[in-house]
């Protein structure tokens, strides 16, 4: 298995549990035969459109600790492998962490968590389809930002080489604000000191030199001969 099926797996493992006896909030958002719906389905049979409704009004009208708890793994699971994002964008649903007060969980379930995110981003970073998946990168870095993880380590994982694509598109689309000094927005405004440590990694000199290695490679091969 690749290590993004390794973290996934982690992640199912570390958050098994039966299902919760019912789910906190609004009748009017999640009326009652969608909440059977998601209380009787097997977890990994969920679809988007099964979840899509409970996942964008997550914490505001609808979901509490422990239903997001049971639900997370089959959230993530198709938040990263579907092309629409799943069921809702990852803004909400990685950044639903923070309002979970999930620093407070079992560390194996946090450890799950973070080991899922990288390779999350790995994958998408190395998988890019510009054209159809405009964006990915920033929607989730922003998740990540706003669960309230230090986004440096993320970050750097884009310099890899099997993460150019997923930097370009980083750099296209955040790149020009960065390089203004402009404030946070769409979600953004959620993790100000992330949004500051992203401008400043696009606007470093490691990234800079970055894409002049890759753009403009040494054409130097060694010693001519005379």
């Amino acid at each position: 298995m690749s290590e993004f099926d390794d973290a996934l797996a982690g992640l199912y493992k570390a958050f098994a549990a039966f299902p919760p006896k019912e789910i906190f909030g609004c009748y009017h958002c999640l009326d009652q035969p969608q909440r059977d719906l998601l209380l009787q389905k097997p977890l990994r049979e969920l679809t988007n459109d099964d979840l899509s409704q409970y996942a964008f009004d997550l914490f505001s009208t609808v979901g509490g600790i422990e239903d997001f708890r049971y639900f997370l793994p089959r959230i993530f699971d198709l938040s990263s492998s579907d092309i629409s994002c799943g069921p809702a964008p990852p803004e909400l649903v990685v950044g639903a962490l923070s309002r979970a007060e999930w620093n407070d969980w079992p560390a194996r379930e946090r450890e799950a968590i973070e080991a899922f995110l990288r390779t999350w981003l790995d994958r998408w970073a190395s998988e890019r389809l510009i054209d159809i998946r405009w964006n990915e990168i920033d929607a989730l870095l922003c998740g990540i930002a706003r669960a309230g993880l230090d986004l440096t380590p993320y970050l750097q994982r884009l310099l890899a080489p099997q993460s150019l694509l997923g930097l370009r598109e980083l750099q296209a689309l955040d790149g020009e604000a960065a390089a203004r000094g402009a404030e946070p927005e769409n979600f953004w405004e959620d993790a100000p000191e992330n949004w500051c440590r992203l401008t400043d990694f696009l606007t470093s000199a490691e990234v800079r030199e970055h894409f002049a290695a890759v753009d403009h490679p040494s054409t130097n091969t060694g010693p001519q001969a005379t």
